[in-house]
């Protein structure tokens, strides 16, 4: 039984370091048996590294909600032109980690006054 213990205190160690390299995000703390364990999700720090790799992108980007589930990005919101939906798309599926994304941007005229700034 020690084993095990000591088993998934160190799958916890791995999935902590792997989401905070990946993105960081703030961890949550939980009691396990006794102990303190710290847990960062790696969907919220998938989350983050796509937020920050659009900011990258600029204005053209403003507007865009991100969500991850299991890996999966969901992108929503409203952008100003057909080539700044395709240009976040590519964004959020060049993050390492990410294992697919749904692309439920809108084009519209409220997307491009975002833009505009």
């Amino acid at each position: 039984m020690q084993g095990s213990k000591a088993g998934r205190r160190l799958l916890v160690a791995l999935a902590l370091g792997t989401a905070l390299v990946s993105g960081a995000c703030l961890p949550e703390e939980r009691e396990f048996e006794g102990t303190v364990v710290t847990f960062v999700s790696v969907d919220a720090a998938l989350a983050d590294e796509v937020r920050r790799v659009l900011a990258a992108e600029g204005r053209t980007m403003a507007g865009i909600e991100v969500s991850v589930a299991n890996g999966t990005v969901a992108l929503s919101g409203e952008v100003a032109s057909s080539a700044a939906r395709r240009a976040a798309e590519q964004a959020a599926r060049g993050v390492e980690g990410v294992n697919g994304v749904r692309n439920e941007l809108d084009v519209s005229a409220a997307g491009a006054a975002l833009a505009r700034g």
